[in-house]
Parts: structure tokens; sequence; C-alpha cells
């Protein structure tokens, strides 16, 4: 009995404690916060077995499920379920998206946004939204905001473009390198750059390479072909034109150029159609009866007749008669508000006429400025001068079939393409000038063909040499020819060697100590070059460059910058490593001038595109560098013992004034110069380095000098290398010297990369990782 009554309490004890702590729920277990950092897979239960939907990157979940599951309990839209563990992170995930719908940047999410800025296609931006949301918060180039998740994709949206004009193929985006040829006007791109870029990355033939945006849009070209014109229309080659004549209008897909119209600047031109591609106006021209091609309409000045003789333009030199008279644009045409009096002072060449004689048109003698039309009786028309006769010997081909060919008395006596079958080789065995147009007596066999003009010609010449004059202030004769051309006549002094002090020599023969000379006019444009005659070789000086030094190359990189530290002997090259970076190395020399291998030093990589704008200040004992990447030019401050920057952002310069720097140099203890081709012509600009807020002053532009190689400022001039040519600028930025250079003689021709000067003597680098120095 007694057990009986301790078991009953013992049961009573037990219920009143269950329902004690019953009473009293437990304590709920804590929560803790995730966030989906990859689209999830959501389960009804933590067996997986069954799916119940997937939860966004970046959505926040509530969990109480032990850190050590593999499955972690939630709730997400108005469900419970389970999602792995793995899913799951503390923080919030960033994601990086395309615009793939022209967007906007707003201030917030509410109606009350505002708008920010509009975003183009295929620029990129990074969200740590919940990617289930109507508008993700973005940060995009610095500012932050929010935009319609609509707008946006994962991968970059292939747009179509059609070429809207010819568009020239460049291999980086600063557009400083490039393929030939152009791609053609209506051909069909697909670019995923963003919109917003200048440049365009498309595949054109299979060849990838940036054009600019400008010359695309969203459609085709419309063109009109083949209209008529007026029957009897002809017109002239206009001043200074040397376009391509093309098979059919330039612009259509298809087209190619057969020829120049420079070829035909002394012909009458018949004008039989006329297109218009886009904007672009053509002329279809034929001459003499014969179809030439396609041409720009600018090319041809058009006039209502031809010159007397029905065949060849007339030459002479004028000076105003009537200062009352007008300039007209066109024959028998409008008066121009522009009367002779302001031109009566200057010699004027007249350079075709119409109507029977009774029109003429002139430009100026010097400039060779085209002015206009004017009426034969206004102006006082003396008869063409010509130089003597220079006696030369040496080959040349026919590069044109349409120059007209005179005799010793000036009689037209037929066309240049009448002596050239099988690209014959003729012989050039006289020179003139006939007031500015040089002019070469021919002979084939022996036999005199007459005179053409120089442009006519390819000039044969096996010599390649060049040279400049040894003394500046020179006396030294130049001489006549013998008769036989073949050397020089001592008793025939026909000019002073001094006249040619400052310009690049091309030897084109030479004989016991005698060299005969062609003054090469920068890029030996056979139109532009003269001969002057024989010099005796004592008189002039070699350009060549010879071996300096091989570089050693610590790892891969193109070559382009050079500078050079005359304190510690060492070269500065700049490497660029595409993508828009780009890397210096420090080459220290010994005192014979070679590289010392173990104390070589390398930058890290640095955004300095190209990284060919790079100079040493011997007065702030500072290397410099400007980047060449993008639109946006910096200026690094370098340490040249570390190659370390004073600052990993640079200095922006002002990129309104200069969007892309080529070249820098430094000039003093704080200016800079600094050269950029974004405006067509070259321009040099001075950058103040204590003024880095209105740093730029002094602009100079010079015309286009061919591709920029190096830079160097020295001795109170600028050196400016393009192609194999250096330029020479004064402290005024005035041309005072120009000459070609060339490596010697079994080198492998390679494109020259930087510029510097070392003791006085000019330092080109070469592709190959060489550098040469000026003998």
């Amino acid at each position: 009995m007694k057990q009986a009554t301790k078991t009953t309490t013992f049961l009573l004890l037990f219920l009143l404690v269950f329902s004690f702590l019953s009473y009293y729920p437990a304590h709920a277990k804590a929560s803790r916060t995730y966030y989906v950092h990859n689209t999830a897979s959501f389960y009804s239960a933590s067996n997986a077995k069954q799916q119940i939907g997937q939860i966004p990157i970046n959505a926040k979940l509530k969990t109480t499920s032990k850190k050590t599951s593999r499955m972690y309990k939630v709730s997400y839209a108005g469900k419970t379920g389970y999602v792995y563990r793995s899913s799951l992170w503390t923080k919030r995930t960033t994601v990086k998206r395309y615009i793939h719908k022209t967007a906007y940047l707003y201030t917030g999410s509410t109606a009350a946004k505002q708008r920010i800025q509009k975003i183009a296609i295929n620029n990129s931006l990074t969200t740590d939204s919940n990617l289930n949301n109507k508008m993700y918060h973005v940060t995009y180039k610095g500012k932050k905001g929010y935009v319609y998740a609509t707008n946006l994709s994962t991968q970059k949206t292939p747009i179509t473009k059609f070429v809207i004009k010819a568009s020239t193929r460049y291999k980086n985006y600063a557009h400083t390198k490039k393929y030939k040829g152009t791609i053609p006007v209506n051909t069909v791109l697909t670019t995923t750059s963003p919109q917003s870029n200048k440049l365009y990355w498309v595949n054109y033939n299979g060849v990838n390479s940036y054009v600019y945006a400008s010359n695309l849009a969203n459609s085709q070209v419309n063109y009109s072909y083949n209209n008529p014109v007026a029957p009897d229309t002809y017109g002239v080659v206009s001043d200074g034109a040397d376009h391509g004549i093309w098979d059919q209008p330039y612009g259509i897909a298809g087209a190619k150029s057969i020829g120049r119209i420079a070829d035909y600047n002394l012909l009458p031109l018949t004008i039989l159609r006329e297109s218009k591609v886009s904007n672009t106006e053509w002329f279809q021209i034929g001459v003499d009866g014969q179809i030439l091609g396609w041409v720009h309409k600018d090319t041809v000045q058009i006039t209502s007749g031809t010159a007397d003789d029905g065949s060849i333009p007339h030459l002479a030199v004028a000076s105003v008669k009537n200062v009352n008279g007008q300039l007209y644009g066109t024959v028998n045409g409008t008066a121009l508000p522009v009367f002779l009096n302001i031109y009566a002072n200057l010699k004027l060449k007249i350079d075709q006429v119409a109507d029977n004689g009774r029109w003429v048109h002139i430009k100026k003698y010097t400039a060779g400025t085209v002015l206009g039309w004017v009426k034969t009786d206004d102006l006082n028309v003396q008869d063409v001068v010509s130089s003597g006769t220079l006696n030369v010997n040496y080959n040349a081909t026919i590069s044109s079939d349409t120059a007209p060919i005179f005799d010793d008395r000036a009689n037209f006596v037929g066309y240049s393409g009448q002596y050239n079958a099988s690209n014959r080789v003729v012989q050039i065995n006289q020179e003139k000038q006939v007031e500015n147009e040089e002019m070469y007596r021919i002979s084939f066999n022996h036999h005199v063909i007459g005179w053409v003009r120089s442009n006519a010609l390819n000039l044969v010449n096996s010599t390649q040499d060049y040279k400049q004059v040894r003394d500046l202030n020179t006396n030294a004769g130049i001489y006549n020819g013998q008769s036989s051309g073949d050397a020089p006549d001592s008793n025939a002094r026909i000019g002073n060697l001094g006249d040619y002090s400052n310009r690049m020599l091309e030897v084109i023969k030479q004989s016991d100590g005698w060299s005969f000379l062609k003054y090469n006019d920068w890029y030996g444009k056979p139109d532009k070059d003269i001969d002057i005659g024989w010099v005796q070789n004592d008189y002039l000086n070699d350009l060549r460059f010879q071996g300096f030094n091989d570089l050693f190359t610590a790892d891969n990189g193109n070559q382009q910058g050079l500078a050079y530290n005359n304190e510690k002997n060492t070269f500065y090259v700049g490497y660029d490593l595409g993508n828009g970076m780009g890397k210096i190395i420090a080459y220290p020399l010994d005192e014979n001038n070679q590289v010392i291998n173990d104390q070589i030093r390398i930058s890290k990589s640095l955004p300095l595109g190209h990284t060919c704008a790079i100079s040493y200040s011997p007065y702030t004992k500072r290397l410099y560098a400007v980047s060449s990447a993008g639109d946006s030019p910096k200026l690094y401050t370098i340490d040249p013992d570390t190659l370390t920057p004073e600052s990993e952002d640079g200095v922006k310069i002002n990129n309104q004034v200069i969007p892309y720097v080529a070249m820098m140099t430094v000039k003093d203890e704080h200016t800079l110069i600094l050269m950029t081709e974004s405006f067509g012509d070259d321009t040099f600009f001075d950058y103040d380095l204590n003024n880095p807020n209105n740093p730029l002053s002094n602009k100079v532009q010079l015309k286009k000098m061919g591709v920029v190689q190096g830079m160097q400022y020295d001795d109170g001039n600028l050196y400016f290398l393009t192609n194999n040519y250096i330029t020479v600028l004064d402290q005024s930025m005035k041309l005072v010297d120009r000459f070609h250079f060339s490596i010697p003689n079994g080198e492998l021709p390679q494109e020259s990369e930087g510029l510097t000067r070392v003791d006085g003597k000019l330092v080109v680098g070469l592709s190959g990782h060489k550098i040469y120095i000026q003998q």
C-alpha cells in the first residue's frame, strides 16, 4: 500500500512540473540573416526531392537552422522551405550587367525619382540589388543610382550597323595604328562596344579592328546614281587636288581606285554624269573621248569652254591691269563681291583658259591659292619664264598615261601614254623649271620624246643616299653637268649650296668626289623633287645612324617610347602591353655603353596605353609619362630609380582641349611640350607643371608630318620624329631643318620607336629592340 502511494505521489509531481513548464514556452532559437549569392533552388523539404521554386541573387533570407546544416529552412514569398547553405552568403553579391536598351540613371526607385544621366547600350555597371526587384541600385562610372532591371542583360548586345562613310580600320582604340584599306559604304557590321564610345570594335573580312562610330548608322546610305548633266559640260582639275579616280563613286560597296586626278592637271575634262552618295557628290569624267572614272566633285573646276588650241590649258603669269575688275566663281557667271584691287601688287598665275581666251583662271603665284575666274582684259599677261636647262642622265618610268608632252619650242606633241608600253624605262637627259612647274626632257633608245611634267614620272634611283650641307654658311657652288650628264662641269656654276642648308638632299649619282643632288622635299614625292646639280662631297654630311646598343628585353611587350638619363647613363624604354596598359624598363649602361643586365629595373603595369610619351627631366630628376590610352590623358611623375609613380591616379590633363596625347618631352624645369594628332594637324602645347588647374598654353599647329614616333627637346630645339624623317623646330616653333635618316646597309628596315639625345647626338629606338645613334 505504501509503495502504491509513493508511485502515485511521483506521478502527480511529474505532471505538476510538466504542466508548469508547458505554461512557460521554451526560449526561441536565434535567427541569422543571409543573402543569396548564386540563384538558389527552393525545396519543400530538407531531402531536396521536390523543388517549389527559385530564389534570385541578393534576396534577403532569415533562418534558425543550425550553422552546420547542409540545408537551411527559410521563408520566401509566403512559402516556407529549404535552400542549400552553399547558395547563401552573409553579404550582398556584386553583379555585373550590361545595358541592352538605352537606360537612364535615376536618383531613387520611388515615384519622386529624377533622371541623373542617360546610359548607352553595352555600357557596363554593377549592382547588389535583389535581382527580382523592378529597379536595381547600381554604380556607373563612379555615380550611384537606380536603373530599370528590364533595360539590363547578362551579356553584351550585338548591334547591327551600316557603314555610311568609308571607314579606316584602326588596330587600337587610340587610333595611332591602322590597317591598309577601308570598309566601304553600306557594309553591314556588328558591334558590342558601348554605344557611347568614340570608336566601335568590329569584325570585317575576319579581321577585328576599331572604326569611328560617326562613320556608322542604324540604316543604309541612300544614293542617287548616274544622273545626267548638261551637254558640253567641261572642267579642269582644281588647285591642289590629289584625290583618287574610282570605277564607281567612292562609298558604294565594291568601289575600286583606278587612278589619280592629279595626273590630269593640265587637261580639259568632260563631265559625263553625276552621282550623290550620302551627302557627297561625284562626277564621272572623261578626257579626249575616253571615260576615266568617278571623282569627288570638289576636285573639278567647271569651265564653259576649252583653251584656244582645243586641248591644253594655258600657263602664263599675270598682274592686275584693271583694279576695278571683279572676280568670278564661274565663267560668265555672277560676279563675286571681290575687286582686283586687293591683288594689285601680287604676281598671279594663269592655269586655265576658257571661252576662246576671253576668260582665265588665276591663282596667287607664290602661295598657289585658287582665286577664281577673271576677264582676260582686266590683266596684264606675261610670257612664261623658263629656267636654264640642267644636263642630267638617269632613268624613270612613266606613271601617268595622260600627261601632255611638249617639244623644245613648247608645242604640244602628244600624251605620255603613247610611250608607256609595258611600263618601259625612259631616260631623263635635261631638267628645267617653267615658272613653278618642274619639267623633264625624256628619251627612249636615244630618241627624244619631249618635255613632260615631273609628277608624270617615277624616278629610278638605286643609290638611295641622303646628305645635308656640312657648313650652314657655305658659299660652295652648285654646278651643271657635262653634256652627257654623267659628270660635273666645274666651269658652269649655276647656284649656291648654302641656299639648301636646311634641306634634305638626295644623291642621284656620284662621280670622282662629286655628287649629283636632288632637293627632296620631305617625303620624296616626284612632283616635289627638284634637281639642283653637282656638288663636291667635302661640303656634305652623311645622314646615317650607326648601331649603338642592342637592348636586352626582360619580357614581352611592343617597344614604343625612349628617354635618356645623362647623369646615370641610363635609357628608359616604354613598352605597350595591350588593353591600355604599359610598362617602363630602365637599362643602365656601363662605361663601354653595354647594358648592365643585373641592374635592369622594370616598372609594374601602368595605364599608359602605348607608353610612347615618356621623357626624363634633368631639372627635376624625374621621369614623366603621359597616358595615350582612351580620350582622357593623364600625366604621371615617376621616380627614375624605383620606376614607381608619385600618384597612382596621375594628374588629369584638360581633355576638353587635348583628348589624346601622342608625344611629350621636357622643355625646362617647369614646362613640358605635349603633341596631339586630335586636330588633324600636328598640334603642340606647352604644359606648365606648376599650374595643373590651367596648364596649357602656346598652341602651335603644323601640317601633318606622318606617323608620329618620337619627340625630344634639347639645346633650344624641338626634334620631332615621324616615320624615318626628323624635323627640327626652334624655340619659336619655326622649322629650321628637316631630314631623312637611314640605317646602315645590311640592316633590315624597321619601324622607328622613340627619339632622344645623347651628348648632342640624336638617338633613335627601333622596333627590333635596338638603339641607333647619329654618326
